[in-house]
């Protein structure tokens, strides 16, 4: 697997993250400033992480269904994460 020369989402997101109340993000690609976002207790998830800044091109879609792993997430389904695992369930379980 090849990942990117760069991350793909940095500690800036914690900004976002305040705006829109979000509890964690799972990343196919690899992230920096790990600890800052540990910090801000927000979860993530990713492959690496690397100390290359991220490249912005503004773009971003919401509310899609992507494939990774050999999973489909979905914008119905509700993700759950520990230090092990990612459960994914079609209903809140908590």
């Amino acid at each position: 697997m090849l990942l990117a020369p760069c991350t793909m989402m940095g500690d800036q997101v914690v900004v976002l993250d305040k705006e829109h109340d979000w509890k964690g993000f799972i990343i196919f690609d690899c992230i920096r400033n790990s600890i800052k976002l540990e910090k801000a207790n927000l979860g993530s998830k990713a492959w690496a992480t690397i100390p290359r800044k991220t490249i912005k091109h503004q773009q971003g879609v919401r509310d899609i269904s992507v494939h990774f792993s050999d999973t489909r997430f979905a914008p119905e389904h509700y993700i759950y994460s520990d230090e092990d695992c990612i459960p994914i369930s079609g209903k809140t379980l908590i």
